[in-house]
């Protein structure tokens, strides 16, 4: 039995106690699950289990307590939430200026909330999603049908140094032109799935999202 007076207490306030969850939940280091509740309809206001089964997170890149003390922002309440995107998978061939091909593949992420598509390099450090309240974008914010395969070629298309170029004094050649490697669309496969990015709503005057990747504040 061990006196009382051994331990160090420290008494958290509210706002300590809604980060250190939100981090905790949002690394994985803390498993969210959904509690029973009486009515389903108000459970689906909130969160659909279901729809994040299997379903990947991206790893946040940011500290929300950095970003706020970064900002001066205290007196505020937060809680983690999962914000909607899409993941696409191309499978094709790079089409070089001469005609030449490389095959290939491409992970990319399209974000609906700050309206960009970038490569994923690395997607080994994906976890699964814990059960969160998941808030999707606004209908207009995702590539249309018709925009698809043109946003994915740009991200995809590479610009590479040419075999051509200047002989110096010593004989060495050195390549001045930066040839274009484009996507062959038509013959690419391409397809999407659902991915989470992490954030916060930020409890200030309104409520706010904190996009746990950019930093970015959004209307919720």
């Amino acid at each position: 039995c061990h006196s009382v007076d051994s331990f160090d207490f420290k008494i958290l306030d509210p706002e300590e106690i809604s980060l250190w969850i939100g981090r905790a939940v949002l690394s994985g280091d803390l498993i969210a699950s959904a509690r029973e509740v009486e009515s389903q309809d108000n459970l689906q206001q909130i969160y659909d289990p279901a729809a994040n089964v299997g379903t990947m997170v991206l790893k946040p890149l940011i500290e929300i307590k950095s970003w706020t003390t970064q900002r001066g922002i205290d007196g505020f309440s937060s809680s983690p939430l999962l914000l909607a995107a899409r993941i696409w998978t191309v499978l094709g061939d790079l089409q070089g200026p001469n005609g030449d091909r490389e095959p290939g593949n491409w992970t990319i992420l399209e974000d609906p909330w700050s309206l960009s598509i970038s490569l994923l390099d690395d997607i080994s450090e994906l976890q699964r999603a814990p059960v969160l309240r998941t808030i999707e974008p606004q209908r207009d914010n995702w590539l249309t049908e018709g925009r698809v395969n043109e946003e994915l070629a740009k991200v995809i298309e590479q610009r590479r140094r040419g075999k051509s170029g200047v002989t110096s004094i010593s004989g060495s050649v050195r390549s001045m032109l930066l040839q274009k490697w484009s996507l062959n669309s038509g013959g690419a496969n391409i397809s999407h799935g659902k991915i989470l990015i992490p954030g916060w709503a930020i409890h200030l005057e309104t409520e706010k999202i904190l996009h746990g990747r950019n930093g970015r504040l959004y209307d919720l």
